[in-house]
């Protein structure tokens, strides 16, 4: 017996087939009205990037400086506030003072990412300083959390150089 000879159509009462076309419509709205956006936009937030991080380890101070490349492609601008490890007893942001030699830098409170922008931390620009670095190896992967002001938290690993 040939299952595919046999050919049954159920036939649905208009109503249940009104139903079931606005009950698709609904659905089909909702998957096109949210296709264009990620969990960051549904909450507000600002997305932000994060790309090639390293970070630089200075065995005789115990410290260590991470750049990277932090982009925000976001709707609104962005602020980074801060940022910790649970390999260092602080992580500080630093920025070169303007005008001034490579190793000329100030501690600031945060760093600006206006919308549509790129930032890249290197050291003779802003850039974030682990301080009190403790049994650290060439090679070892540190975590890194850092925070903005719209996105929330980021948590990544990081090779130490």
């Amino acid at each position: 017996m040939n299952l595919w000879s046999k050919k049954e159509i159920t036939v649905l009462p208009p109503i249940q087939l009104q139903r079931l076309i606005l009950w698709l419509g609904l659905i089909m709205i909702a998957v096109v009205g949210l296709s264009g956006c990620n969990a960051d936009m549904l909450h507000a937030r600002a997305p932000v990037r994060i790309k090639d991080p390293w970070l630089r380890w200075y065995p005789e101070t115990n410290s260590g400086e991470l750049y990277l490349y932090l982009t925000n492609p976001g709707p609104v601008d962005e602020t980074l506030l801060g940022a910790w490890s649970e390999a260092a007893s602080a992580v500080e942001i630093y920025n070169a003072l303007p005008g001034k030699q490579l190793t000329e830098v100030e501690q600031v409170s945060s760093i600006k990412l206006p919308v549509k922008s790129g930032l890249i931390l290197l050291p003779d620009g802003p850039h974030l300083k682990l301080v009190g670095l403790s049994d650290v190896t060439p090679g070892q992967i540190i975590p890194i959390t850092l925070k903005f002001e719209q996105a929330g938290e980021f948590s990544f690993y990081v090779e130490a150089r």
